[in-house]
């Protein structure tokens, strides 16, 4: 199922919700916006960026996201609206832009595991897009349960070892940014962690 929302009722339910929070949008620091084609690289080419610019692994550690392929639907998202000066929302939440993106996975010891941190909560826990089922879900890992990178194989060889910290908060990015936008999430690190 690919359940797909209008990406224009997001904004204006996010727009309602930040400003009701005591935000206003303005030109110079609008919430969202046109993302450049060089910084889509990191979702149009997963496993070609991420394996040139990882600060952590070999390329071949990688090649399990060698032919990700990240859906029409959520390239199409941070092609139109790619977030930029948001405040959090009550989830507690902020949601990478494009460089951040880059920033997070290319030091990320989680993407072997097909898992794309697309956001952090304010304790610094991973927001996740999880690519390993065929809908890719939103999923919460706790960032005091991830290992350092040399010890990460010895408590996490496989992904199905590691789904004993994934904490499953969205069965579709769609379902999840439409939650988000209507602020119905209450704080994700109290509600799932």
């Amino acid at each position: 199922m690919n359940p797909i929302v209008n990406y224009d009722d997001v904004m204006k339910r996010l727009k309602m919700v930040f400003e009701k929070n005591g935000v206003k949008e303005d030109e110079k620091n609008p919430f969202f916006k046109k993302a450049k084609l060089e910084d889509l690289e990191c979702l149009l080419h997963v496993y070609d960026y991420f394996a040139h610019w990882t600060s952590i692994y070999l390329n071949d550690e990688l090649a399990v996201i060698k032919d990700l392929v990240i859906p029409t639907y959520i390239i199409d998202f941070y092609k139109n609206y790619e977030p930029c000066h948001q405040p959090m929302t009550q989830a507690g939440i902020y949601l990478f832009n494009l460089k951040r993106i880059q920033e997070e996975n290319s030091n990320s010891v989680l993407l072997k595991y097909k898992l794309l941190t697309i956001a952090c909560t304010i304790g610094g826990d991973s927001v996740c897009l999880d690519f390993n089922l065929d809908e890719p879900s939103v999923v919460l890992i706790d960032h005091t349960e991830i290992p350092l990178v040399e010890e990460i194989e010895k408590y996490f060889p496989t992904y199905d070892d590691i789904k004993s910290i994934i904490h499953l908060v969205s069965e579709s990015f769609s379902e999840f940014l439409w939650k988000y936008s209507g602020d119905e999430y209450g704080d994700l690190e109290d509600e799932y962690l």
